[in-house]
């Protein structure tokens, strides 16, 4: 999926993801990531947080880049 660093415009990470709440119409939760293993870590994180939504910080603080 990935062939080393490439460049993105304003050091945005390839990888985007983000925990959107329809109802709300706002984004509650996201997480860039430069490589598939913080992708993987920031969906499985961003699941937690819908499946639990008390449950507490998101990917932010974890693996994944903010």
């Amino acid at each position: 999926m990935f062939s080393g660093q490439p460049r993105w415009p304003n050091d945005v990470p390839p990888v985007w993801i983000e925990l959107f709440d329809h109802d709300a119409r706002m984004s509650v939760d996201s997480c860039g990531c430069l490589e598939i293993e913080e992708a993987l870590a920031g969906f499985d994180a961003l699941v937690a947080q819908a499946e639990n939504p008390d449950s507490g910080p998101g990917p932010e603080e974890g693996d994944a880049q903010a």
